[in-house]
């Protein structure tokens, strides 16, 4: 079984350094590396220079930003049989891949395998409370064990599925949600998705966020909601994530009135992303070009 993990990256050099050391690391001979490389310097030539030995890299410059569309655009260079889409600045952990071969071997019916993330300096788990036993991924609980930066995807399946949404994710517009979007699209098309608790990854908690960065993601959620609309478990987890969002930015506003303002901007990004997205989805098709760079 042969991997590809795609590194989708712009404004970062050191992480990818990072990244691709602790990739090296690994030893592994059945894996390639591909970096979409979205900035506008050559900050990246030296640091794929440096770790090309013993690799096989393709580093791939590119004209256009966007998240989702770089990590599609990567999967038409893709050889290996499973794709992981690292986050430049996450770091591999010893034994990620063994933990997915044995997923994959065990599991021959899998499209999709998960693992769980920690952040480097607390090793508490990040973006997610990631459960403590392995299960099936269904409508259920696909938001609460999964995130795409943690994801093998058998490349068969991706391709099927048509790859990310590119009008979602960080560099659009509707800053989030693409791999939501992704996976709520696969349990549609009756895929089968497993989650197991091996830390294969860390990466850093972001635990500061700006109220920018909470309008910018909560756009993509609008936007997510109003295409899935009709599903009933995004209906339900949408629905108490807004009311989270308005009680946390009530009770925070008397004591905590920037964190306050954080939910606040949360809010006003996801209605904005929701009204905005009908115009948007009204207009092209969403299987329209994803592969297109």
């Amino acid at each position: 079984m042969k991997y590809t993990v795609v590194i989708p990256t712009i404004g970062r050099s050191f992480e990818v350094a990072q990244l691709l050391g602790s990739i090296v690391s690994l030893n592994r001979s059945d894996l390639e590396i591909i970096i979409v490389d979205q900035n506008q310097d050559d900050r990246l030539q030296p640091v794929v220079a440096a770790i090309r030995i013993g690799v096989p890299i393709q580093h791939l410059r590119v004209n256009f930003k966007g998240a989702a569309r770089a990590r599609n655009y990567g999967l038409q260079y893709a050889r290996g049989e499973i794709i992981n889409f690292a986050d430049d600045d996450a770091t591999f952990r010893p034994g990620a891949f063994d933990a997915i071969s044995d997923a994959f071997s065990q599991h021959p019916d899998a499209d999709m395998v998960s693992l769980r993330v920690v952040d480097p300096e607390t090793q508490s788990d990040c973006m997610l409370r990631f459960p403590e036993q392995s299960c099936v991924i269904n409508e259920r609980n696909c938001f609460h064990v999964t995130v795409e930066c943690v994801q093998f995807w058998r490349r068969k399946t991706l391709q099927g599925l048509g790859g990310y949404d590119p009008r979602l994710g960080v560099g659009t517009y509707f800053g989030a949600e693409e791999g939501a979007d992704l996976v709520v699209r696969s349990l549609t098309a009756e895929c089968t998705l497993r989650y197991i608790p091996f830390v294969g990854f860390e990466h850093p908690a972001k635990v500061q966020s700006a109220a920018e960065r909470f309008y910018k993601y909560a756009r993509g959620t609008g936007f997510f909601f109003r295409k899935h609309f009709e599903k009933p478990h995004v209906r339900q987890f949408i629905s108490v994530w807004f009311v989270k969002g308005v009680v946390g930015s009530l009770v925070f506003l008397l004591f905590k009135p920037r964190k306050a303002f954080c939910y606040s901007a949360r809010i006003a990004g996801f209605l904005v992303g929701f009204w905005r997205s009908k115009r948007d989805l009204g207009s092209r098709a969403v299987k329209e070009a994803f592969y297109r760079g």
